[in-house]
């Protein structure tokens, strides 16, 4: 069974991410020349604490030919790039954005950083 699990998720590795994923989790190194803005969830896989982020980067259509959606989101908020920001906390299924004016310093900090994140990998 792991070994089964293992080839599905590197079959979906270099699928989704292309051959770098396996050839790093096979001992290779990374070249030197090769600038990546993504980081290896391998540790984790292998029992280590690795580096994992503070936030995550998604972007997705529902169906084909619809417009791109993007958000950044951390633990608790999620902000779209509509600029519409969630706290996933207090409103998890994502019902009410948070007005600008109802924000207090950690939700203004949170929507800074996010927004930071949103901005740096277009």
């Amino acid at each position: 069974m792991i070994i089964e699990t293992w080839c599905d998720f590197q079959a979906s590795a270099a699928r989704s991410q292309g051959p770098l994923p396996i050839a790093l989790a096979a001992g290779a190194a990374l070249p030197k020349d090769l600038t990546i803005d993504g980081r290896s969830f391998l540790p984790q896989l292998r029992g280590r604490k690795g580096h994992p982020r503070e936030w995550v980067l998604c972007h997705y259509f529902r169906d084909p030919g619809d417009p791109v959606q993007r958000f950044a989101r951390d633990k608790r908020r999620k902000l779209y790039q509509t600029g519409a920001l969630f706290d996933l906390q207090a409103d998890p299924h994502e019902q009410r954005a948070t007005a600008s004016h109802e924000e207090n310093a950690p939700a203004t900090r949170a929507r800074q950083r996010l927004q930071l994140v949103l901005d740096s990998l277009r």
